[in-house]
């Protein structure tokens, strides 16, 4: 013959808490009954603070590769010619691509609301881009392209990233209605 398993049994769902029971163990209150006592960090930023740290990004990365072109550029005779080409590229590059990728980094912005996660300011697939350009350039020091050819495009990615931040700025100043049809 055949015998059914027993189920196990739940002490606390089959014996009301209200109701002693002879010789077992004290239970504990359960974790619902508990206050809500511990602290959780938020990571929730309003829309200035994001803007803030998009456009803060964007100058600091701007300021690592400037110093570090213009570094490469100084032992060279005619530093200031290449500098002055790093900048000239460098604001077309701003002009053409990445003031729209700023404008749509600030739109996301807007879009989230003022309860959007601090990190969150750029897509994944943003972060993502953010990643292989900082490991791309880490790529191209290890190899053997003269130093002031990097310089030069050093110069031109800072430059670019300066100029498109002012974006981030503006914004903050001066409202969301810079940015056209928020």
């Amino acid at each position: 013959m055949h015998r059914p398993m027993e189920q196990p049994v739940d002490s606390c769902a089959t014996v009301p808490s209200s109701v002693p029971v002879v010789g077992a163990a004290p239970v504990a209150p359960s974790v619902d009954a508990m206050p809500d006592i511990v602290v959780r960090p938020s990571l929730v930023a309003g829309e200035r603070v994001q803007l803030v740290l998009a456009g803060g990004l964007w100058l600091v990365a701007a300021a690592i590769l400037g110093i570090r072109g213009a570094g490469w550029l100084l032992p060279v005779a005619w530093a200031p010619l290449l500098a002055g080409a790093g900048v000239v590229i460098g604001v077309v590059k701003a002009r053409f691509l990445l003031d729209g990728v700023v404008r749509g980094v600030a739109r996301r912005i807007h879009d989230r609301g003022p309860d959007g996660s601090i990190i969150g300011f750029l897509s994944v697939r943003s972060w993502v881009v953010v990643v292989i350009m900082m490991a791309g350039g880490h790529a191209l020091r290890l190899t053997t392209t003269p130093r002031p050819v990097l310089g030069v495009l050093y110069i031109a990615i800072a430059t670019a990233l300066a100029l498109a931040s002012r974006t981030y700025w503006r914004v903050l100043g001066r409202g969301w209605s810079t940015l056209g049809d928020v």
